[in-house]
Order: C-alpha cells, then sequence, then structure tokens
C-alpha cells in the first residue's frame, strides 16, 4: 500500500510538490545526518549529480530511493511524501510483561 502511495504522489506534475519531497530529502542530509552530498549519495547508491538535481527540484526521487531512506534512517514515508507526521518513524516500545521460551511468546 505504501509503495502506491509513493508512486500517486511522485507522479503528480504538482511542482511545488516536488520541491517540497526534495527540501526534506535535503533536510535529512543536512539536519538529521550531517553529511556532504558526496557521502549522502554513495550511502544511499546515486550519483552527486542526481541528488544536487533532486534537492533542487529538478527530479523526482524514485521510490527505490524513498524506501532505501526508509530502511536505513528509519525515516516515516508519510512525512517524506506529505510532510504529515514526525520525519523518523516511532520506536516500538518493548512491552515489559514480555517473556520468551523456546517455542512460544507468554505474556
Amino acid at each position: 500500500m505504501i509503495y502506491y502511495l509513493c508512486v500517486l504522489v511522485l507522479y503528480q506534475k504538482k511542482k511545488k510538490m516536488l520541491l517540497t519531497i526534495s527540501k526534506r530529502i535535503k533536510e535529512i542530509r543536512t539536519d538529521k545526518l550531517k553529511v556532504s552530498q558526496f557521502e549522502f549519495s554513495e550511502q544511499v547508491g546515486m550519483t552527486q549529480a542526481n541528488l544536487f538535481m533532486l534537492e533542487n527540484g529538478k527530479i523526482y526521487p524514485s521510490c527505490f530511493l524513498l524506501f532505501k531512506l526508509h530502511q536505513l534512517y528509519k525515516i516515516n514515508l508519510n512525512w517524506l511524501l506529505t510532510g504529515e507526521g514526525t520525519r523518523e518513524m516511532p520506536l516500538l516500545l518493548a512491552a515489559p510483561n514480555i517473556k520468551t521460551t523456546d517455542n512460544e511468546v507468554v505474556i
């Protein structure tokens, strides 16, 4: 379902939406990770030139890049695509009363 949301949002031809997604990707790189374009582009598997164009709203991010950001840096895709919610995925809190045995979970 997230994949279809990604495709739907990315291929709408609204420049404003592209610029806001680009701005959020740059925010991840500069504010969260504090790395250069070169370092970030190597981490996510794209060229520095493409990252430059992406951050400046010249090209659309691929769904592969969005999922890579989610997997590597725990970025909330809803925030990335729409600006709603928090940047990072909420951490799941461990339930204090869960005990595991060899083949079962006991609550």
